[in-house]
């Protein structure tokens, strides 16, 4: 039976080594990041080009290096994403078709949008609706069942938009 190789140790002093070559690499991307200039719209794939801002900043070659970094795409392309769920959800498009043209899933964009302070969009445009409903048949002297059945909801959401916006409760009728 053949002995198996043990793995080679890394010593202490060749560790912090590598650490503070690691921790020198970073300290000058970090310094080439703070001369770039302020960049608003990303688009991608970003083509680099010797008279693109970033290369005059650090350098062509080292742009180039940096335009090919998979996080540099993944945050752009992030970036743009986010972008774009939220101006289809300022055009009023439910989240499942968000979703579809973003190539997202659909609790993804829920989250988004409630990052970006925009609600859910037609849920909310339709729980406006049936609270205008409620208040309006609630004042005629209808019961929850009754206003379920007039605007095609469940008796127990037009109690939670009831109890929510403080409107009192019709009995029903003997």
């Amino acid at each position: 039976m053949k002995k198996r190789a043990r793995p080679a140790r890394v010593s202490s002093a060749g560790a912090s080594s590598f650490i503070d070559r690691m921790s020198a690499a970073r300290a000058r991307l970090m310094a080439a990041a703070d001369a770039l200039p302020p960049i608003t719209e990303f688009e991608w794939p970003m083509e680099m080009t010797p008279d693109h801002p970033i290369a005059k900043a650090i350098g062509f070659e080292k742009a180039k290096a940096l335009s090919e970094v998979p996080t540099a795409r993944r945050s752009a392309r992030a970036t743009h994403r986010r972008k774009e769920v939220e101006r289809l959800s300022r055009k009023g498009l439910e989240v499942k078709k968000i979703a579809a043209k973003v190539g997202l899933h659909p609790d993804y964009v829920v989250h988004l949008r409630r990052d970006l302070g925009l609600g859910h969009g037609a849920r909310d445009q339709r729980v406006a609706r049936h609270l205008a409903e409620v208040r309006r048949l609630n004042a005629l002297g209808w019961n929850d069942s009754e206003i379920a059945a007039e605007i095609g909801c469940s008796r127990s959401h037009v109690c939670v938009i009831r109890r929510k916006h403080d409107i009192p409760a019709n009995l029903r009728k003997p």
